[in-house]
């Protein structure tokens, strides 16, 4: 069933840069960030710009928990991975390491860092990592915490999913596509039993990953060119799946009947709309410079 769905612009906001994006993160205060390949960042806090020039090239950025010792942090994932506090204004501290690709963080304020096919986990209260995971044979393109900080989920190149345990060395689980797939993010749902797994191909899948069982499948209207990755809103339980396509067309599944699908045209002049939430209610749009904050109404 495919009908339109209203939006509800709540602010844009769009940066004064020539240089391309890297991506937008935003927290649970509404404070967003933007990345750009100049080594750049916007921080906007309601009508409040601030500038952040980094020293090195970055590829992701993430912020700290919100129940985490240091919430005001966001930290830069690249040649080096640094900490930036917000209400300070200023890098707390470096991480020199290899490259990271992306990274994230969990309540016991730890750090799960990817570098090429490898997880590096750190102790920020100490600085010092404690487990080095050899976790898959092509290069890493996502890794997320759930929900209690116990267990990471992971995408690749070699087109697997997989689950980890921050204190282990073998996966817990590995969800195995088949060659025609390329496996694009993965996420935990808030009761940390499922993961919603996407493609560049059709569909979006929500999977049981302790057992390996497919629970839905939502299946976009065309194959995706980018990387991008679906949110999920909740009230209490998952309500909606909210999914960009490359037509710059909002798609909105119902998670507990897949078939449903709206649509809204998303006014972008470029290419590729992609999401970032920032609560269960508010969310944002985001391509090239520009950046609009949105609900569904």
């Amino acid at each position: 069933m495919l009908q339109e769905y209203i939006l509800d612009i709540i602010h844009t906001y769009e940066a004064e840069i020539q240089a391309d994006l890297i991506c937008v993160k935003a927290n649970q205060n509404g404070i967003i960030a933007q990345a750009f390949a100049n080594q750049t960042l916007y921080i906007y806090n309601d009508d409040v710009t601030q500038k952040i020039n980094v020293d090195f090239e970055i590829n992701s950025i993430a912020y700290g928990h919100p129940l985490s010792m240091n919430p005001q942090y966001i930290y830069f994932f690249g040649q080096n991975i640094q900490a930036y506090d917000l209400e300070k204004q200023q890098i707390v501290f470096t991480l020199k390491n290899e490259t990271a690709t992306c990274g994230d963080l969990n309540v016991w304020n730890q750090i799960c860092i990817a570098h090429e096919k490898t997880l590096v986990f750190w102790d920020l209260r100490t600085l010092q990592p404690f487990n080095c995971i050899l976790a898959h044979s092509k290069r890493i393109n996502t890794c997320k915490f759930n929900y209690t900080g116990k267990q990471v989920t992971t995408t690749a190149y070699d087109n697997y999913s997989r689950v980890f345990d921050a204190y282990q060395l073998e996966p817990v689980t590995t969800i195995c596509l088949n060659k025609k797939n390329h496996v694009t993010s993965s996420q935990f749902t808030n009761d940390g039993k499922h993961i919603l797994l996407s493609t560049l191909e059709q569909p979006l899948t929500l999977w049981n990953w302790i057992d390996g069982q497919v629970i839905a499948e939502y299946n976009s209207i065309n194959q995706q060119r980018y990387f991008i990755e679906p949110i999920i809103l909740y009230n209490d339980i998952p309500v909606n799946i909210i999914f960009p396509n490359d037509n710059n067309y909002l798609q909105i599944f119902n998670v507990l009947e897949p078939t449903q699908r709206q649509l809204r045209y998303c006014e972008f002049n470029s290419n590729p709309v992609r999401v970032e939430k920032i609560n269960d209610e508010i969310f944002l749009l985001y391509a090239d410079k520009q950046i609009t904050k949105c609900k569904l109404q």
